[in-house]
């Protein structure tokens, strides 16, 4: 086995977690959107928090991983890659990084916010219409965060550049 192909491997396990993350998500945001006891909701977010606690660290590993497997298919001194298919997928990774790092903790936030506000007795007059309107946001952006994903995955199984270093 190869240098190149441990770096690959590193980068497909990175993935699988990301992946592995946004389905376990999915799954938590319905529990808590069907979740009738407060105290409940604000645990299952709380458990939503620590995956997304791991976000940082796997789109560095990503980006590392991802860079590394350029070198390896062009070279250390290569020009720069001009092919489109991978100018693209490097593009989507950026927006489901951004979406990752910087959205996602802030509209969970707000809903976390809200749901505290329940238990504390100290609702808003427009609760049920902010809580409405943040679970809706937040099941948009999984459902967009899946379509990048997805979108990353197809480009990778069918753009033109393969990877040198398969098992």
């Amino acid at each position: 086995m190869t240098a190149y192909s441990y770096n690959f491997l590193l980068h497909i396990l990175a993935f699988g977690f990301s992946s592995a993350a946004l389905i376990s998500f999915f799954i938590l945001n319905k529990k808590m959107n069907s979740e009738p006891d407060w105290d409940r909701k604000l645990y299952i977010g709380g458990i939503m928090r620590l995956f997304a606690s791991f976000g940082p660290y796997v789109v560095v590993v990503l980006l590392l991983t991802g860079v590394g497997n350029m070198m390896n298919r062009y070279g250390l001194g290569g020009v720069w890659p001009r092919e489109t298919w991978l100018e693209v997928k490097i593009v989507l990774f950026i927006i489901l990084s951004i979406n990752a790092i910087y959205i996602a903790p802030r509209i969970n936030a707000k809903r976390a916010m809200l749901i505290k506000s329940a238990i504390d007795n100290k609702r808003p007059e427009n609760f049920e219409q902010l809580l409405s309107r943040q679970n809706k946001t937040i099941s948009l952006f999984l459902y967009l965060q899946a379509t990048l994903l997805l979108s990353i995955v197809v480009l990778s199984a069918f753009g033109s550049g393969k990877h040198p270093g398969m098992f």
